[in-house]
């Protein structure tokens, strides 16, 4: 019987050992699709593949330098591998983006930096937590960023990285997180710490706040009846958009956010809401939809709408580093401010404006004074927020209040009137009530639109 108890257990640990020690195995006879090898242990990540012929790539953890020199990158999500399109690491929002050149690490909101397969060593490095790509863990809301480890041809979600009671130190130089302590003998200074917990992590602030209960006090949190929210500030909290009135009580959840909010929990995030048809069964023929909010922070954009399109977001710096931040209602140009109140016409006939597109439809876009901008909506009883029915707008957009002290040209803003009236640039719309609601004028859709009037084409001069 002893016998056969250390029979099993050498057995067992024979195949723990296997396990431990097999290797990561991706392979592709033909260049384009990727096969797990058999008892091959993977994990998430990249793998910088290599071959003579452009056709049979390999990765072997085992031998990672490979042969041959033709290379492509395969991703491996933790069940399937497949082969990745080159990404570009020219922004600092491009950090977690992979290439044969490397990966881009960074914090996502300083300089970017390109890290090259390295086959030789091991690194640590740092990269938002990001949508999609293979190291994305969403276990824990309140960690925005990951590690991911550098070592034999490969990138990968490093998940025995923790920082028990201190904090890490994260360089933005080179990109690299460690200790304190490693960065005490390291080339390049410490910028920012941050906790993390198997290789999950969150910026860390030197603070000695406590809450009543004499605990340390958290990030706000909007569905508490007491909390630490800033007044008059958007939360965002799984997936749904809160805004709170007043400091320290609980704040309103809001049930139809469709636009861009201003996150007070993240300097230099935007809250991003769009809505989709519901998916499941409903009682009424009337569409009702999900609404979905999410929080980035906002990138440096040289070629403005051209690149963020319709709906983006962008920020320009001053010389003394203030910045400017931008939402895009049209595919090229500039972007509108945030910050200054005011309203535009926008066009989403062929091009959804925060998910909201109808044929021939213009919808108002509406800017506050905090930095936020949202869709205008109707009440919820299905009247209109404004009795006016007809809008009006110069040549971008902006419209014009009826009774606005000033409707000329001033202060560098093309206007729609002059003395002898409307300007031949004026351009009028009329809000199309039907489109959201039935024959018997219950509302169907929140969402006021608009349609371009033509007088040209009938009715009064």
């Amino acid at each position: 019987m002893f016998a056969k108890k250390v029979l099993s257990l050498i057995l067992v640990i024979g195949s723990q050992l296997a396990v431990a020690n097999a290797a990561c195995v991706l392979t592709s006879s033909d260049g384009s699709t990727c096969t797990v090898g058999e008892d091959s242990v993977c994990s998430p990540g990249y793998y910088l593949s290599k071959s003579t012929d452009q056709t049979n790539y390999e990765y072997n953890s085992a031998t990672p330098a490979g042969t041959g020199t033709y290379t492509k990158v395969i991703k491996y999500d933790g069940s399937e591998c497949s082969f990745v399109t080159d990404e570009t690491c020219s922004s600092n929002t491009d950090a977690g983006n992979i290439s044969t050149g490397g990966l881009c690490v960074g914090d996502g909101k300083n300089p970017k930096v390109e890290v090259a397969f390295q086959n030789d060593g091991v690194s640590n490095y740092l990269i938002p937590k990001g949508d999609g790509g293979p190291f994305t863990d969403n276990s824990d809301e309140t960690k925005t960023h990951i590690v991911v480890k550098s070592a034999a041809n490969s990138f990968t979600l490093n998940s025995d990285f923790n920082s028990g009671d201190y904090e890490d130190c994260f360089t933005i130089t080179d990109g690299k997180i460690m200790t304190s302590k490693e960065n005490m003998c390291a080339e390049t200074a410490c910028d920012s710490y941050y906790s993390c917990t198997s290789g999950l992590c969150q910026i860390s602030a030197e603070s000695c706040k406590r809450a009543e209960t004499g605990e340390e006090s958290g990030a706000c949190d909007p569905e508490a009846a007491t909390n630490t929210c800033l007044a008059e500030s958007y939360y965002v909290k799984s997936g749904k958009l809160y805004y709170c009135g007043t400091a320290n009580v609980a704040c309103t959840l809001q049930e139809t956010p469709l636009g861009v909010f201003k996150d007070a929990a993240t300097d230099g995030n935007y809250i991003t809401c769009t809505r989709q048809e519901h998916v499941g069964r409903r009682r009424s023929v009337t569409p009702t939809y999900d609404y979905t909010c999410t929080s980035a922070p906002v990138s440096v954009d040289s070629s403005q709408c051209t690149a963020a399109g319709v709906g983006g977001l962008y920020y320009v710096a001053d010389a003394n580093g203030t910045k400017t931040y931008y939402v895009c209602i049209a595919a090229t140009g500039a972007g509108i401010p945030l910050g200054t109140a005011s309203e535009y016409m926008v066009d989403v006939g062929s091009t959804a404006l925060f998910s909201i597109q109808d044929t021939e439809k213009f919808v108002i876009l509406s800017f506050d004074a905090d930095g936020n901008a949202s869709i205008a909506q109707y009440n919820i009883n299905g009247t209109a927020k404004s009795s006016e029915r007809y809008k009006y707008t110069n040549s971008k957009g902006l419209i014009f209040a009826r009774n606005a002290s000033t409707k000329t040209t001033a202060n560098g803003v093309e206007g729609v009137c002059d003395a002898s009236g409307p300007l031949s640039t004026i351009r009028e719309y009329k809000r199309d009530f039907c489109s959201s609601h039935d024959e018997e004028d219950k509302l169907t859709d929140i969402v006021e639109y608009f349609v371009a009037v033509d007088r040209n084409s009938g009715g009064s001069p």
